[in-house]
């Protein structure tokens, strides 16, 4: 019997310490990581510090002081007098051979400045081959600096992010420093984002600097639109309200004076031309465009509230000066009809969903396939046209033959 209670009592020991050591196994378990989340936990630090540490190689590239070439073809808006006429005809003879093109004498200047792309020592192939894109461009544009733009795109680098430095908006696809001639492009963004940047490596100047964001990328996009997409008039993702208003800019002035206004960095250009038409002061006009601007101003504002009075009181007055030009410039209905299609687009800031709003109005109304600034995709447009018109009749002739 005191054997038996002996054991009991031993038994009872037992059964305690294996309690108390699966207490404090289940205890030492539930704070204990799998090893497997371990190794990803290990693996994720490292490819965020990898991608960290990429990111602050690229901007130590960026802050450094990079050597630029000043080589330079040009001298002010014409080729140097240091460049002899065998060199040109060497240049030249070199680009027809690379973009398989003949370059006719009265475009030489302009093919000229891709030989700052060919020399450029900073981009890739691939990227040199989108910048070559821009010729028709700079053929189409009679303001542009000849020599800045060459030693813009002398110069030009192309660095491509693979994590978003900070300080920069989940919006921002891509930007371009005029001062380092860096384009930064985020995320892997598309053709569309480097085509963007491009232009701006051509247009930015110390003066286009005091340009209003609207307009600067407005125009930015527009002729991008029109000189590289596939797309020229499907303007809906990028900059769309911006790009309205630079169309309707050309409407009730001309595409000259706003290109010329662009490229010179001068919004004078544009409210002297509107003053004009509308035959009042340079400062009516003037005040007129920075209302303008100003809206646009607080749309991109984080507090922007479509229903704030002041906000619409500016809109409504430059309005109703721009509606004064239109009434002045026009006496038929139908050729206010661009100008009023714009007009409902850009109004669509004012609505809770502006964007949402604006592609209904595009739904609704339809693109509007009208070319602004390229040369080539005018002449398109107009033998489309002709291409319609012809079939229309062949339609006609062919039903009034079977009657």
């Amino acid at each position: 019997m005191g054997d038996s209670l002996n054991n009991n009592d031993e038994y009872t020991d037992n059964l305690e310490n294996v309690q108390v050591s699966s207490v404090e196994n289940s205890k030492s378990k539930k704070f204990k990581i799998p090893k497997f989340h371990k190794a990803l936990f290990c693996f994720s630090m490292a490819v965020i510090m990898g991608l960290t540490g990429y990111n602050m190689f690229l901007s130590y590239c960026i802050n450094r002081n990079k050597y630029f070439s000043n080589d330079n073809l040009f001298d002010g808006n014409s080729i140097s007098d240091d460049i002899s006429d065998e060199e040109i005809q060497s240049i030249v003879s070199d680009l027809e051979e690379k973009l398989g093109c003949e370059i006719v004498e009265a475009n030489t200047e302009a093919y000229c400045l891709l030989n700052a792309i060919s020399d450029n020592r900073f981009l890739n192939e691939t990227e040199k081959e989108h910048f070559y894109k821009y010729i028709d461009l700079i053929i189409d544009n009679p303001y542009l600096d000849k020599e800045e733009v060459y030693n813009s795109l002398l110069n030009v680098t192309i660095h491509n992010y693979l994590l978003r430095p900070s300080g920069v908006s989940n919006s921002t696809q891509g930007d371009y420093g005029y001062k380092n001639k860096i384009i930064r492009i985020f995320n892997n963004s598309n053709q569309n984002t480097i085509g963007h940047e491009g232009i701006h490596c051509i247009f930015s100047t110390e003066k286009t600097q005091n340009l209003p964001q609207y307009f600067d990328e407005g125009m930015t996009e527009l002729l991008n639109n029109e000189y590289c997409s596939d797309k020229p008039f499907y303007e809906l993702y990028n900059y769309p309200f911006e790009v309205s208003a630079v169309k309707m800019l050309c409407e009730i002035t001309s595409s000259d004076t706003v290109l010329k206004a662009f490229t010179y960095g001068d919004m004078n250009i544009i409210a002297e031309d509107l003053a004009n038409t509308c035959g009042s002061s340079v400062e009516e006009a003037d005040e007129a465009l920075e209302k303008f601007a100003l809206t646009f101003d607080r749309f991109k504002s984080d507090d922007f509230d479509f229903r704030d009075e002041e906000a619409r009181l500016d809109f409504c007055e430059a309005w109703e000066y721009f509606d004064k030009c239109c009434a002045a410039l026009f006496s038929d209905d139908a050729e206010k009809n661009s100008y009023y299609y714009y007009s409902i687009l850009i109004m669509n800031m004012f609505f809770d969903d502006p964007y949402q709003c604006y592609s209904d109005d595009l739904v609704e109304h339809g693109y509007e396939e009208k070319a602004y600034f390229s040369s080539k995709l005018k002449q398109k447009i107009i033998e489309d046209d002709k291409e319609d018109e012809n079939a229309k009749l062949l339609v006609k002739s062919s039903q009034n033959a079977q009657n």
